[in-house]
């Protein structure tokens, strides 16, 4: 039971990167989701502690932070070459 709990925590922490998310890959979101869960539940069941819902949860948001702090979009300038050509 403690597996789907991994795997449900995993989804939501997705499902909610993807909707915060919008220009990223959501397959990506999910696979880097359920991972994040997977890794600490299996952190927590060797520590022989309970696997709840909160510590793969948690996991799962800290790998999607990580991933979107690592994979930011470069900013656009505003005043770039292109503007000048279009007003000309």
């Amino acid at each position: 039971m403690s597996f789907i709990w991994m795997i449900v925590a995993g989804l939501i922490a997705s499902a909610t990167a993807t909707l915060l998310m919008r220009g990223h890959n959501a397959a990506g979101l999910f696979v880097l989701g359920i991972s994040g869960a997977l890794i600490v539940g299996t952190m927590q069941y060797s520590a022989n502690q309970p696997i709840g819902f909160i510590g793969p949860f948690v996991g799962a948001v800290i790998l999607l932070a990580v991933y979107a702090l690592t994979t930011r979009q470069p900013i656009a300038k505003e005043g770039g070459r292109d503007d000048f050509r279009k007003a000309a």
